[in-house]
């Protein structure tokens, strides 16, 4: 059984509810395998206790903080060291002292537990989880969402349970709050790192290529465009839905973002200095790219305007509703720079469920981007054009533009101007083209080529 929560006033805890560390019974361990600030056994400890326990069955819980960059940014260091020690005071309240703790990383944490099922591993993860939920983080009126991650392993102690838990936790960032460690984890990992690797050595090589998307009006008019990665992979044309999840996870997306809009500010020089009409060419940025003390998305931005001698308008960013605000009320420290940098703001995936209104009534978004799934399945009858219909209503009150991607056929064209659309994207007015394509079919045309049905 998972242990109950300890109630104020066990002799264990404190007036919060919270163990004190100077009476858990749990083992003491030397400053050099001792954090600091909790006070916990760290990774070092953790490897030994797991030594001292081979031949006997054990749970391991890898636990890891979402989001945990914004306590830093919004509220300060000092109070994200205060909220790390409150994290380390919770995990003691709700494991027991048989159960072993440690913080293994900046914001990660190990719970060893002996002699457990994967069924009280699961309830412990459970556990683990409500408290997390109940809890109010932040102080002096301010209140951040702090959640967690969990990739557990069972096993006998002499395995590598700290790597397994470890994968388990990278798949429980991705899919799901929390994950339990499969041998096919560490296959599918093996695969993501040497696609990894490739992406990483086509990135030097030059083996990427970006393609140009045209947003039109009903007519067929350019009013923009979209810029599309393509990777050649020793022969084989791959599109971000086959690497992107890998070159995230990998950080490596810090390095394709530099490389796209390094190549769409070189190309927006080239096409200004030859006379062309003014298009903005707009740049997904991942969610990725926000995440982590190293974050530097408005800096990058700011170089690539300042190198090329750009304007903002030339560009524009899509994000999604959970970069912009990683925290109910609150924006990104990032998009905070990006939008006194001026760009133009588009909402990717709206109507996805990463979206939320709060996002374009409290932030100078330019555009939302209806997505494709929303109108793949468009017809007079379907039910998806009822959502279609209120965002686009909603957008135009607000006095936002509203893309919708994925056009494919006449009808839904039909439907979506009908219901009050002005931009398209999708295969029905223009497919993705290279540099020199793109410039000759819409920038050196009238516009309109073919009437807007390539």
């Amino acid at each position: 059984m998972v242990p109950a929560a300890r109630q104020p006033g066990d002799p264990r805890g404190d007036a919060s509810g919270f163990a004190s560390p100077d009476v858990d019974p749990r083992p003491a361990f030397p400053s050099a395998q001792t954090d600091a600030l909790t006070g916990l056994p760290n990774r070092s400890a953790t490897r030994a206790y797991l030594t001292d326990q081979q031949g006997t069955e054990v749970s391991v819980l890898h636990i890891d903080l979402d989001s945990f960059r914004t306590v830093n940014d919004s509220l300060g260091h000092d109070e994200g060291d205060m909220t790390l020690t409150r994290v380390a005071a919770l995990l003691r309240d709700v494991t027991a002292p048989t159960e072993f703790l440690a913080r293994v990383g900046g914001d990660e944490f190990v719970v060893v537990r002996p002699d457990s099922s994967p069924s009280e591993a699961t309830a412990l993860a459970a556990a683990v989880l409500r408290r997390f939920a109940q809890e109010r983080w932040g102080s002096e009126g301010h209140s951040v969402q702090l959640s967690c991650r969990i990739g557990i392993t069972v096993g006998d102690a002499a395995d590598d349970l700290l790597r397994q838990a470890g994968t388990a936790l990278s798949f429980a960032r991705d899919r799901g709050s929390t994950r339990f460690y499969s041998p096919e984890m560490t296959r599918s990992a093996a695969e993501r790192s040497r696609l990894a690797s490739r992406f990483a050595a086509g990135l030097d090589a030059g083996a990427l290529e970006l393609l140009y998307q045209p947003q039109c009006t009903d007519t067929g008019r350019l009013v923009g465009a979209e810029a599309l990665v393509r990777w050649n992979d020793g022969g084989t044309v791959l599109t971000p839905g086959d690497f992107i999840a890998t070159v995230e996870e990998s950080r490596l997306i810090d390095r394709l973002s530099d490389w796209t809009l390094d190549t769409v500010g070189a190309q927006q020089r080239r096409w200004k200095d030859a006379g062309l009409p003014p298009t903005p060419i707009a740049v997904n940025l991942s969610p990725r790219q926000f995440s982590g003390l190293e974050a530097n998305v408005a800096a990058t931005v700011a170089g690539t305007l300042a190198r090329y001698g750009l304007a903002p308008t030339d560009l524009e960013l899509e994000l999604t509703e959970s970069t912009v605000m990683p925290n109910p009320g609150e924006v990104d420290p990032e998009v905070e720079g990006l939008i006194a940098l001026g760009v133009p703001l588009a909402l990717d995936d709206f109507g996805t469920g990463y979206s939320a209104l709060a996002s374009i009534t409290r932030l100078p978004i330019s555009k939302i981007k209806l997505d494709r799934s929303l109108i793949s399945d468009l017809s007079p009858d379907a039910r998806s054009r009822v959502l279609v219909e209120a965002a686009l209503w909603i957008a135009a009150r607000l006095g936002i533009q509203c893309v919708a991607e994925g056009v494919e056929t006449v009808l839904q064209r039909d439907i979506l101007v009908a219901a009050g659309c002005t931009i398209f994207q999708g295969y029905l007015f223009g497919r993705p083209v290279d540099a020199a394509e793109f410039e000759a079919r819409w920038l050196r045309s009238d516009g309109t080529p073919g009437g807007g049905t390539h």
